[in-house]
């Protein structure tokens, strides 16, 4: 049918996708034997990296509707220059490749852009390893590599070509730096200063892409106001919190509102967090109309998207919060801070208000996300064990200050500060033989 008309150019769009190996290989001889015989171009379209590794001359790699990497075909697999070609060739299954029981094949984190909504700078900069600051803000132009014809818009191709490290070695997803909130009482005295009360005293940590930490500590050891601050609901007094290299107390209100596409919050409330006067799409979808970028329909799309997400119907969004138990109310919450495809979520004791069974299904869930979609976390809890479950690393804070910090097994086992300490040891055991002496 496609060679009836006699065509200078033949369109291949995933020709062999369902086929077995054997017939895949019988219909690409097939059509390059017709292209060289009848001297036709060949445009072969395919997800398969091996069937256009022998089979076509040149290549293109497309990301976001655009090109984002093209040349020669051996040149492109030689020396592949932009992070999305080389996420693609990783996470392909090498026939031969010896590998370890049980060891998962790596994937790129995220999920691809609407195009109604790509972000300002690269459209890859959301997903990317390499990331840094300005890939946010400026769209890079095709760069040819030293050799050939090979082009690649990345603002670092030379390097990521050539092997160079990923950024989480040097660019912190999220950085805070020696942050101090103080809050000012009423005056004692008609004219005596108003005396201060300080929540946070130097606080520092930062969080790469794909790890967690979290935030353990008593009630008014300064969690929330922190939460808060990295959130930027509040203001710190002194001190910086910069995500992905922008200081997000230093922007205008309209950039702040587009930097928090990348941050969210899940609050530890289920019940008081969801507005019972609106359908769950709206309460999901909220984030995406504060944007502004997308239309009402896309909205109800991707509410219902992100429900199935969290393991919610679809069908879900057209209830009221009442009519969902607890943990599906923490779900729908999740789903909330999904929405925007962020790169941070920041949870404050997101199961503190739930039961044991339905809490262990919340921590999968998260657990799950993170792993599906690269998400980070900074948890805000005073279960240390909901931390160790969760977090690659723990801070203790201790009157607004971090006093230890680790790796949650080690530290709790072997805790060095006598606060830490305290913690652990009020920890109650679900086991009587192991009754704890009341202090």
């Amino acid at each position: 049918m496609a060679l009836a008309c006699g065509p200078d150019l033949l369109i291949a769009d995933e020709p062999t996708t369902a086929l077995d190996a054997t017939v895949q290989r019988q219909i690409l001889r097939l059509i390059q034997e017709l292209v060289a015989e009848r001297g036709m171009a060949l445009v072969l379209i395919s997800h398969d990296l091996g069937v256009i590794a022998q089979n076509v001359d040149r290549m293109l790699v497309m990301y976001g509707g655009s090109v984002v990497e093209s040349g020669p075909t051996a040149e492109v697999f030689a020396s592949m220059g932009h992070p999305y070609t080389r996420g693609l060739f990783a996470a392909r299954p090498h026939l031969g490749r010896p590998l370890v029981p049980g060891q998962r094949l790596p994937t790129i984190a995220g999920t691809v852009p609407e195009l109604a909504d790509l972000p300002a700078g690269c459209p890859f900069a959301g997903r990317c390893p390499w990331t840094q600051p300005r890939c946010h803000t400026e769209r890079p132009d095709a760069t040819r590599l030293a050799h050939g014809q090979h082009e690649v818009r990345c603002l670092r191709p030379e390097a990521i070509a050539a092997g160079a490290p990923r950024h989480d070695r040097h660019a912190p997803l999220l950085d805070v730096r020696d942050v101090h909130r103080a809050y000012r009482l009423p005056r004692e005295r008609l004219f005596a200063p108003p005396p201060l009360v300080h929540a946070l005293n130097g606080v520092s940590f930062e969080i790469v892409a794909g790890r967690s930490l979290g935030i353990v500590g008593e009630s008014g050891s300064g969690k929330s106001t922190l939460a808060r601050i990295v959130m930027a609901l509040d203001a710190p007094t002194a001190g910086s919190v910069r995500l992905l290299g922008q200081d997000l107390h230093a922007l205008a209100p309209e950039a702040l509102r587009a930097a928090r596409r990348d941050f969210q919050m899940v609050f530890q409330d289920p019940y008081g967090s969801l507005d019972p006067r609106q359908t769950i799409s709206r309460i999901v979808a909220e984030p995406l109309q504060a944007q502004g970028q997308t239309s009402r329909a896309e909205q109800r799309e991707r509410a219902a998207e992100t429900l199935a997400q969290v393991g919610l119907r679809p069908g879900d969004g057209d209830k009221y919060p009442h009519e969902f138990s607890g943990g599906q109310r923490q779900r729908i919450a999740i789903a909330r801070a999904l929405v925007t495809r962020p790169r941070l979520i920041v949870a404050d004791e997101p199961v503190s208000a739930l039961d044991v069974s339905v809490q262990a299904q919340v921590l999968n869930l998260l657990q799950d996300l993170r792993e599906r979609l690269g998400l980070s976390y900074l948890l805000i809890s005073h279960d240390l064990a909901v931390v160790q479950h969760l977090c690659d690393e723990v801070a203790v804070l201790y009157q607004g200050r971090i006093v230890e910090r680790g790796a949650p097994a080690a530290l709790f086992s072997d805790a060095q500060h006598p606060y830490t300490r305290a913690l652990v040891d009020a920890v109650p055991e679900a086991l009587p033989a192991h009754r704890a002496a009341m202090v």
